[in-house]
């Protein structure tokens, strides 16, 4: 895995503006408010490293590692995670309108008032994520492990549940019902 500083990260950007880290190594690297629109980030090792309102819309994060990454404000706004490790990681107030979460883990990752306007979240691990106050309208969720999630004063609107798993510690919003949820499946 090829590891690079962020001034060389800064200079690609400044040359070639979209770039490509793909398979990379940025494990604990300060890339925060960093211009990355459209960046091919497959496989990329970016454990621990700091995405702090970063711009990453619609960049391609599959099989790439963001634990304990802090992506907080981040635009992931039509990103593509599809098998990414998020576990962990910091979403606080992230934008991930349209966001393809397709079968990432987001285990005890924190989405405290982030954006899911029509994120696809289809077979995600979500077992213990915070998702406070986010954001959840026509969202789906079909297939996701909830179990021990907190979506306790989240917005759920229009949200598609088909096969979805949840248990006695999945926190609702209050007056949310998730017996009357089609599709929503408890589980131990």
């Amino acid at each position: 895995m090829a590891t690079v500083t962020r001034k060389q990260i800064e200079d690609a950007i400044q040359v070639m503006g979209r770039i490509s880290l793909k398979g990379f190594d940025l494990a604990g690297l300060d890339l925060s408010l960093l211009e990355l629109a459209e960046a091919n980030l497959v496989r990329a090792n970016l454990h621990g490293a700091n995405l702090r309102g970063a711009n990453l819309r619609g960049a391609s994060l599959l099989w790439a590692n963001l634990t304990k990454a802090t992506l907080t404000e981040a635009n992931l706004a039509k990103a593509i995670f599809w098998n990414t490790d998020l576990t962990g990681a910091d979403l606080t107030g992230a934008d991930l309108t349209n966001a393809a979460l397709i079968y990432s883990n987001l285990s005890g990752a924190d989405l405290s008032g982030a954006d899911l306007y029509y994120a696809s979240a289809r077979g995600a691990r979500m077992t213990g994520t915070v998702l406070t106050e986010a954001i959840m309208r026509n969202t789906t969720l079909d297939e996701a492990d909830l179990r021990g999630a907190n979506l306790g004063r989240a917005i759920l609107s229009d949200c598609t549940f088909m096969k979805a798993k949840y248990n006695d510690q999945t926190i609702w919003p209050v007056g949310y019902i998730p017996a009357f949820v089609e599709g929503l499946v408890k589980a131990d």
